[in-house]
């Protein structure tokens, strides 16, 4: 399954996002997960997760697949950094020249060594995201509680184009501030897309946590969910409801491999969804 993220606009914490759905997914499935960074302009999956300033990624794919020479998963590798236990990540570098194909290629690559991957889009990249979205299963929008970027989300050909393969969250959700209540709620948020197109497009919200700082002081960001004892409410619940449906609801590739062995854990997480072996298909 390959995940795409994306936000109108910088700032919205898109970044953070991507990388704790990859913690998720890992946390659930304990199966490898690959995170792009096609943003050259901020590479910020770099900047949280590795502490190595050499890069591999888009640029080592771009380089070895011109010469022919990406024929094996050994050489796949020399694209990417291993920064924690089943995840690996792919530098932007400078996204030299990746046309359509390329893109294509890129994805049937990472469907075959990667049970899933995330990609971490740029937000002003409209013929680049064009193309990742046309490759992806899911593509995640992420927004706040600021108006104005709905209409920004309504212009964008875009998601327009996929929007079929949508879903929208809601990051740093607030009912309330400073005892006073925000007016513009999920609900309104909802309504308002339902009005311009976005009719049957899930919504989901992150609320804003504090802890979520604090332990990413402590250590890496990938501790507050990776290593958290248990998910009992708040942001971490939140967080698993999301990946839950993003993994059992591919749009496009509805015969998407979930590795399904014998470790109880996996086997109780799929069993609550009735997942049929090998399809990852929620069956209502």
């Amino acid at each position: 399954m390959i995940i795409s993220i994306a936000s109108p606009k910088k700032g919205l914490g898109q970044t953070v996002t991507a990388i704790n759905i990859t913690a998720m997914i890992v946390r659930l499935i304990e199966e490898p997960s690959l995170i792009i960074d096609t943003n050259k302009y901020c590479k910020g999956i770099s900047y949280y997760l590795s502490d190595s300033q050499v890069t591999k990624g888009l640029d080592e794919f771009k380089c070895l697949l011109d010469l022919n020479m990406l024929n094996s998963k050994i050489k796949f590798d020399s694209c990417t950094k291993h920064v924690s236990e089943n995840i690996d990540i792919m530098d932007s570098n400078e996204s030299q020249g990746l046309c359509k194909n390329d893109i294509s290629l890129l994805a049937g690559l990472v469907r075959k060594y990667y049970p899933t991957t995330i990609i971490d889009t740029a937000y002003d990249s409209d013929t680049m995201n064009d193309y990742l979205f046309s490759e992806s299963d899911i593509i995640v929008i992420i927004l706040n509680q600021d108006r104005s970027l709905l209409q920004e989300i309504i212009n964008n050909k875009a998601y327009r184009k996929y929007k079929d393969k949508v879903i929208f969250v809601v990051n740093k959700y607030m009912d309330s501030y400073r005892n006073q209540n925000i007016k513009f709620t999920r609900k309104l948020i909802n309504n308002h897309l339902k009005k311009n197109g976005f009719k049957d497009n899930k919504i989901f919200k992150l609320d804003f946590d504090a802890e979520i700082i604090n332990e990413c002081n402590n250590n890496s960001i990938l501790n507050y969910v990776l290593n958290k004892s248990t998910i009992n409410g708040g942001y971490l619940l939140q967080l698993r409801r999301l990946v839950e449906y993003i993994m059992t609801n591919c749009t496009k590739h509805d015969t998407f491999e979930i590795p399904i062995e014998s470790d109880n854990k996996r086997k109780a997480f799929f069993s609550m969804f009735n997942i049929t072996k090998g399809r990852g298909i929620l069956n209502e």
